[in-house]
């Protein structure tokens, strides 16, 4: 998916364990833009390359929580004050406890100081997010399940320490934060024909022009995410109200993207389109100082899978490990089934936000499906949830605690996301190619 005004959207420590490839490649696949061929058919599972030389990866690390403050000594005679009681934490493990009280005077014993107070901790995890208790996630060799979304509560996304949403422009419409909503365990991303207004949008970094519809993008703060692996449940929007067989245009997808694309554009897509009701796109995208689409950045295909998205939730997934991506679906019997693996020197390499959106083409519908004419607005796209595997041997993301510390410099040049997002504009604007139809400017909008 190429958001926000641009044209869109190895080391294996195991092997997907597939017990058959059954995604069909779909002849009717328009890959973007209308003119860039289908890429190679997928195939059955790939073998594992080999691994980087001289160990450069290691294993994940947690929250932290910093110590409870000490107990006040005690006072007295002979006896000797008790320590402070231990600080409670707000993270993955309790503050340590205060330090222990001075001796008392001579003469009778001393009372016991005063317990520390709590220390600050991390975010919980991992998993780091929201995860239900209830609800068992699968378990793979040689990843640790790092973040989970089930949407059992709303997210709170002007202070949630994860999740945040795009301002930014696309195509026909704008992203808001609005157009994310939460309801009985789900969360709903909804496109509409309500219009806004042209104004300065964060994610663009730049002036959007006024547009017709407004949809959601839910995406992580920053440039977190590498190795791993991926999944979304899902239900895709049916074309017609009650009618699941009409075939329209639109785009539900689960991504990862480096932002800003002016600079380094890395872009992994699995894309649920609106050309049949069990069809799902997959894509690489890479360019360099150009976030402007053409047919050569992208390497798709696309397949049809069993079952029906606007009926039913299917959860799809894909695997990033160096030199590798392997795009699968989760069958009747919660094991991947492979659909694709694309070997690459263009796989990145460099960190990249997880995104989640919903969109439609404009005409001529060149993606997402070319009976664009048939769309009956609104249109919903329901997330039952969204997890992210770490690959324990990426010693470098994302950081310890989901914290900032580890990202570089280029990591969070002109990433910002939002007005309330408290990610300030650092990099060079100027260095940042024009993108579509966004006036390029830094964006002042304060925070409502």
């Amino acid at each position: 998916m190429r958001p926000f005004g641009l044209f869109l959207l190895s080391a294996l420590s195991s092997v997907l364990s597939c017990s058959s490839t059954q995604g069909v490649p779909s002849p009717n696949s328009s890959p973007r833009g209308g003119s860039a061929p289908v890429g190679a058919a997928g195939g059955g599972a790939g073998t594992a390359a080999n691994a980087p030389a001289g160990g450069v990866f290691g294993g994940s690390s947690g929250g932290t929580s910093t110590s409870g403050s000490a107990g006040a000594a005690g006072v007295g005679t002979t006896g000797s004050a008790s320590g402070g009681g231990s600080g409670n934490s707000a993270g993955s493990s309790s503050g340590s406890g205060g330090a222990a009280g001075t001796s008392g005077t001579s003469g009778t014993s001393g009372t016991s100081g005063t317990s520390g107070t709590s220390g600050g901790g991390g975010a919980a995890g991992p998993p780091f997010g929201h995860p239900d208790p209830t609800v068992t996630a699968p378990k793979y060799d040689g990843f640790t399940l790092w973040i989970v979304e089930d949407f059992t509560q709303p997210l709170d996304l002007d202070h949630d320490p994860i999740w945040t949403y795009s301002d930014g422009g696309f195509q026909t419409h704008r992203f808001t934060k609005d157009a994310i909503t939460f309801a009985d365990g789900k969360m709903v991303l909804t496109l509409s024909d309500t219009s806004a207004a042209s104004s300065c949008s964060f994610a663009n970094t730049g002036v959007v022009p006024q547009q017709a519809r407004t949809t959601g993008e839910l995406r992580s703060k920053h440039n977190w995410f590498r190795y791993g692996r991926y999944e979304a449940r899902l239900k895709a929007p049916s074309v017609k109200p009650n009618d699941a067989t009409t075939n329209g245009n639109y785009i539900a997808s689960l991504f990862t993207y480096r932002q800003p694309a002016c600079q380094e554009w890395r872009e992994i897509d699995l894309e649920v389109t609106g050309d049949s009701a069990n069809h799902l796109s997959t894509n690489l995208i890479t360019g360099d100082n150009d976030c402007n689409f053409s047919p050569d950045k992208q390497q798709v295909q696309a397949f049809e899978l069993p079952g029906n998205f606007r009926t039913d939730f299917q959860t799809i997934g894909f695997e990033w490990l160096p030199g590798s991506i392997k795009f699968y679906y989760l069958g009747a019997d919660g094991k991947p089934v492979q659909v694709r693996e694309l070997l690459s020197a263009k796989v990145p390499t460099l960190s990249a936000k997880l995104l989640a959106n919903l969109w439609v083409f404009a005409p001529p519908f060149d993606f997402g499906g070319t009976m664009g004419e048939n769309d009956q607005l609104p249109f919903r796209a329901e997330y039952d949830f969204i997890r992210f595997y770490k690959w324990d041997q990426d010693l470098d993301y994302p950081c310890a605690g989901m914290s900032a510390s580890c990202l570089k410099a280029e990591d969070v040049d002109l990433t910002s996301n939002n007005a309330c997002d408290g990610i300030p504009l650092t990099g060079n604007l100027a260095a940042c190619k024009q993108c579509g139809t966004t006036v390029r400017m830094a964006c002042t909008d304060k925070c409502q």
